[in-house]
């Protein structure tokens, strides 16, 4: 933040007011208050004493006294973004740590429930866990809410767009086939190797 200039005051006011000495960078609690005392004695020296306390005397005091205090609320020492560097590029190294685990907890997610539907799904009343979309998201979940897939054969009983929805989400980009053909790729897409009609 740029050095904040100390008032020039008027040879009326200085008889009254000792001109502060530069303030710190960021200002301290104490140039504020400083800062504050110097605009309430020229205002009291121009209401109360027979001083010539000039408007500019005023105003540059008020100034001073908003500009200390502005400093001191968002001002920074001079060392504290040197000093947080180093915990800085830490909690970027972290966040990148996570989101590699998250990437990968989701991947693992998937491809478990992957093989349990292809080991154990065979029958169509047979229990299924849900598979994640490619993104990771589950389809149970927020933004979907869709109607859990637990068995091939509650796939013919979902409604056409909750059909379109798994089939959009479990393969991006694809043009949605006709609808005698969803069950199928959906039956496939959720690790179930055998058809549902």
């Amino acid at each position: 933040m740029p050095a904040i200039a100390v008032p020039a005051l008027s040879p009326g006011l200085r008889k009254i007011v000792t001109r502060p000495n530069q303030p710190s960078n960021p200002p301290t609690i104490d140039d504020a208050a400083v800062s504050c005392i110097i605009a309430f004695q020229a205002i009291d020296a121009r209401l109360h004493t027979n001083q010539p306390v000039t408007n500019e005397d005023i105003v540059c005091t008020a100034q001073y006294q908003a500009q200390v205090m502005a400093g001191v609320e968002e001002g920074q020492p001079p060392w504290f973004a040197a000093a947080m560097t180093p915990t800085t590029a830490a909690q970027t190294q972290m966040d990148a740590r996570i989101d590699s685990l998250v990437g990968e907890t989701r991947t693992g997610r998937r491809t478990a429930a992957l093989l349990w539907n292809r080991t154990h799904g065979v029958a169509s009343d047979a229990r299924l866990e849900v598979v994640p979309f490619a993104d990771g998201t589950d389809p149970t979940r927020e933004p979907h809410n869709l109607q859990a897939i637990t068995s091939a054969g509650m796939i013919s009983t979902l409604a056409y767009e909750d059909k379109v929805a798994y089939f959009t989400n479990y393969y991006c980009g694809e043009e949605v086939p006709a609808a005698a053909q969803l069950n199928s790729h959906i039956i496939q897409v959720v690790g179930v190797k055998r058809n549902v009609s």
